[in-house]
């Protein structure tokens, strides 16, 4: 893939891919660890933690990422915003998914594990045509998407075919407070992290 597309195109997704992480930390609010925390103590009430929390996580990937998207519109050229629009989708998927936190939990990583396989087996197989055919770039963009969306819709799949849900609303409020409040408290730690891995990405856009 690299050598079809070039150094420089190869990088431009880079830049993409790299903004897109904070967004899916920012996204996210701390709430993985507190999740996964909460789903190991008491399964059904993570589970209502985590899904009572999802119009929250909506809440924040729809700014962060409507602001990075901005951005790369007016700063960038077409590739990078193109390779941008396709981590979006992406990332909207990853912080959707508390199903593989609830697998890892309950001792069910093995299901992560195959679906992750499937998506990622799917999306090589897609930049192997991609670049046998010698198809345009921006063809790039679906395997970006298949790499979480397939992953997402199993496990999606397989939860509710194998785990009982309270639909309620109620607590809604009091879930989504807690979310914030213990979830601010390790933000910080979080996207200084994603500095840390990401800080030559961010030399290179600057």
């Amino acid at each position: 893939m690299a050598k079809y597309i070039g150094p420089d195109n190869f990088g431009k997704i880079n830049i993409a891919t790299s903004l897109f992480i904070f967004v899916q930390t920012l996204s996210w609010f701390g709430g993985q660890n507190i999740i996964f925390k909460r789903m190991s103590e008491r399964a059904r009430s993570g589970i209502s933690l985590a899904m009572h929390t999802q119009n929250q996580r909506r809440f924040f990937f729809l700014i962060s990422s409507s602001a990075v998207l901005t951005y790369l519109y007016f700063f960038t050229d077409l590739t990078v915003f193109i390779f941008g629009v396709a981590n979006c989708i992406a990332t909207y998927y990853i912080v959707m998914d508390f199903f593989s936190i609830y697998n890892n939990t309950q001792l069910k990583s093995k299901i992560n594990t195959i679906t992750n396989v499937i998506g990622l087996s799917l999306a090589l197989m897609a930049r192997f045509y991609i670049s046998h055919f010698e198809l345009p770039i921006y063809y790039f963009t679906i395997p970006i998407i298949i790499i979480p969306l397939v992953p997402y819709v199993m496990r999606l799949v397989y939860f509710r075919q194998t785990t009982a849900v309270n639909e309620s609303s109620k607590g809604a409020v009091m879930y989504n407070r807690h979310m914030l409040y213990t979830g601010g408290a390790l933000i910080l730690s979080s996207i200084s992290a994603d500095i840390y891995t990401q800080i030559s990405s961010i030399f290179w856009l600057k």
